[in-house]
């Protein structure tokens, strides 16, 4: 899985043996006309694949949608490890079994891929020499090698800025990418582009092609909502003799490349999360990609031929079964809490940003702010208190937290539970809708009444041209207490 620009680093190989040759025809024919598929022109295209290559029905087909309730040891790897294409180095911590679930919805049972950001306070996290949290995902890997064919999974993408959700296949056949690195990526995800998604071919290092795709005339992919992401996979498209891919979301083609980019040999699969630098900063707690599905159905192996290719990792990568994942509920992980430190019982201060895990002190700021045994969870609230008038516009106290990535039209519902200490003072909830460059779009304030708690409760609309939410709480007067925030999709 590559971004162009950034050297991938495996801590692991995989070993090949001697390569062979595979199925029937290798002769290409150049008399074909292919004519370019339209993108963005609806469905038709991708059903009709039947019109367009045979299938082999071979050993290799899968559709895993974990029916036994497990992913099987006979078909997955789950791995430990670390790659970063470029980017601050000692940023992450890879891939990492321990963030593999399954998660039960009713009868269905689904793969999480638990990614971990700079919020997260769990013991277990690995932390830099400052005490900066090194945010992790996870990994499975196909112990197949699959040849050209149908790759297909159904997803809920992981949907925070920092975090990059990726379906690819890989192999090197030499140990070394500068001559070999074959590879097809999907990739989402990352500092604003879960409006675009990264289609990615290589052959070797430099012979590559990529490119950016705009999708937000399908979807955006980071809705809260299963999308079915594919790659169809050609050595021999149409009897041209042209490799090619093509790429769908939600059966809609996005992008079509041809060339000598395109591989001829045979890959595993791999699907799951990482964070590297370059994606963004990962300002969050914990959240999940969500797997409904993974399939694949090979192409007719005498004309969509491959090379062999065989090995494993130069590490012991895990069966499911020893791995064996926690099960948790679907309505736990279905509509995750945006927000960091929302249950407001601490002010430790996160070594990434200085911030309370969330919570940063605007710097218009003249106050403070504290705990308070006063709550209604928990065992303390935020106490934020004005200071005295200097002269200044502003003499009150000001914390605010932000979520990225959120585009126009998606709803979340905020709660917050505040309160006065008396009839002097006074403070808000403010909302404001921001452009990812930081630039207001619109806002609303909600004060904050009476000196007994209350629930304010409000459901919002991102409005066009908005991706950043930001949730403030303020003392413009005297002593307010808040408790129990929670910003969750709608």
């Amino acid at each position: 899985m590559k971004r162009s620009n950034h050297r991938l680093f495996l801590l692991f190989v995989l070993v090949p043996t001697a390569l062979t040759a595979c199925g029937g025809n290798t002769e290409k024919s150049s008399s074909a006309e292919v004519v370019p598929p339209t993108t963005f022109n609806g469905t038709d295209y991708y059903d009709a694949i039947n019109e367009r290559v045979g299938f082999e029905n071979g050993d290799l087909d899968f559709d895993e949608t974990l029916s036994d309730g497990v992913l099987a040891d006979d078909n997955w790897w789950v791995l430990d490890g670390y790659w970063d294409a470029g980017g601050e180095t000692n940023w992450h911590n890879g891939v990492r079994s321990r963030n593999v679930r399954y998660i039960k919805d009713g009868n269905n049972t689904y793969l999480g891929i638990r990614s971990r950001g700079m919020y997260s306070r769990d013991s277990d996290l690995a932390k830099t020499s400052a005490g900066r949290v090194k945010p992790e995902g996870a990994v499975i890997m196909s112990k197949n090698f699959l040849k050209p064919g149908r790759f297909e999974i159904d997803m809920r993408t992981m949907p925070r800025e920092g975090c990059v959700t990726a379906m690819w296949t890989y192999y090197s056949a030499t140990n070394n990418e500068e001559t070999s690195q074959n590879e097809i990526d999907i990739e989402l995800g990352g500092s604003g582009q879960y409006k675009n998604e990264w289609t990615t071919t290589w052959t070797t290092h430099t012979t590559k092609e990529t490119d950016s795709v705009d999708c937000s005339p399908i979807t955006y992919f980071n809705d809260g909502k299963f999308h079915k992401y594919t790659f169809d996979w050609y050595t021999d498209y149409l009897g041209s003799g042209k490799t090619w891919i093509d790429w769908f979301v939600d059966g809609v083609l996005i992008k079509s490349i041809t060339g000598d980019a395109v591989p001829f040999t045979a890959m595993p699969l791999w699907i799951g999360t990482w964070l590297p630098s370059w994606a963004g900063n990962p300002y969050f707690d914990t959240d999940y990609l969500i797997i409904k599905e993974i399939s694949y159905k090979q192409f007719d192996s005498l004309t969509q031929y491959a090379t062999d290719a065989r090995g494993n990792p130069g590490y012991a990568p895990k069966k499911p079964s020893v791995v064996a994942p926690e099960t948790i509920s679907y309505s736990d992980v279905d509509k995750i809490e945006k927000l960091s430190n929302g249950s407001m019982e601490s002010l430790d201060m996160c070594a990434a940003d200085s911030s309370y895990y969330g919570w940063n002190v605007e710097e218009a700021s003249k106050g403070s702010v504290s705990l308070n045994s006063d709550k209604t969870e928990g065992s303390h609230s935020f106490a934020l208190t004005a200071g005295g008038d200097d002269g200044s516009s502003y003499f009150g106290e000001y914390l605010n937290q932000k979520v990225t990535c959120l585009y126009e039209g998606f709803k979340l519902h905020l709660k917050v539970d505040a309160k006065l200490l008396d009839a002097f003072s006074s403070g808000n909830i403010e909302i404001r809708y921001l452009k990812s460059s930081g630039v207001e779009v619109s806002n609303e304030i909600v004060a904050v009444e009476g000196t007994s708690w209350r629930t304010i409760e409000k459901t919002i609309t991102m409005p066009k041209g908005a991706e950043v939410l930001q949730v403030g709480i303020t003392s413009e007067t005297g002593t307010v207490y808040y408790d129990n925030a929670s910003l969750r999709y709608a």
